[in-house]
């Protein structure tokens, strides 16, 4: 499980997690000890969660990778279902399952920030494409439609997420509100 699990962060040097964390944790307590409105400073920190989670993807799936020798190209959609669903290759699998997992947290905290669905599939879609065109320009990794589809699909399970949280949140004041 361990290996699976370390296929989105290969290569990623510790110091690189330890030096994001560190930016991101003085950078929320400066916005906390500045702003005053709480709904202000939520947005602030997601916005800044959501850039140091934006550069930890790249640094995983481009910029810690292997260079290769060739180009790897993939656009034939749903190339690899054959060896999840046929030949019931775990690794398949694993790779379609974190590639949605990797998008989940943008697609929430774009959620967070803008409310609407069409920004949080756009951006996901972008950074998904500018990923994969990065991947096969500087020959680190397999540029394929399925990681763009996979991604977004993940952003969508993300901004659904807090869109459900979003709705009970609003339900439980209304009930506070009223009194129940």
């Amino acid at each position: 499980m361990e290996e699976i699990l370390s296929l989105q962060f290969k290569g990623i040097p510790n110091s690189v997690f330890v030096i994001s964390f560190l930016i991101l944790s003085v950078l929320i307590v400066l916005v906390f000890i500045q702003r005053k409105n709480h709904r202000e400073t939520l947005r602030s920190v997601l916005s800044m969660m959501f850039v140091v989670y934006v550069f930890l993807m790249f640094c995983s799936t481009v910029v810690c990778r292997e260079i290769k020798e060739t180009h790897n190209l993939e656009l034939i959609p749903f190339w690899n279902y054959n060896d999840i669903f046929v030949s019931r290759n775990p690794m398949s699998y694993w790779e379609v399952l974190l590639n949605i997992i990797l998008y989940s947290p943008i697609g929430f905290m774009i959620g967070c920030i803008s409310k609407k669905l069409l920004p949080t599939i756009l951006i996901c879609v972008l950074l998904s494409v500018v990923t994969e065109v990065l991947q096969l320009v500087l020959h680190r990794g397999l540029c394929e439609t399925n990681d763009v589809i996979h991604n977004t699909l993940g952003g969508f399970i993300g901004w659904s997420l807090y869109s459900s949280l979003r709705g009970r949140l609003i339900k439980l004041r209304a009930k506070k509100a009223i009194g129940y």
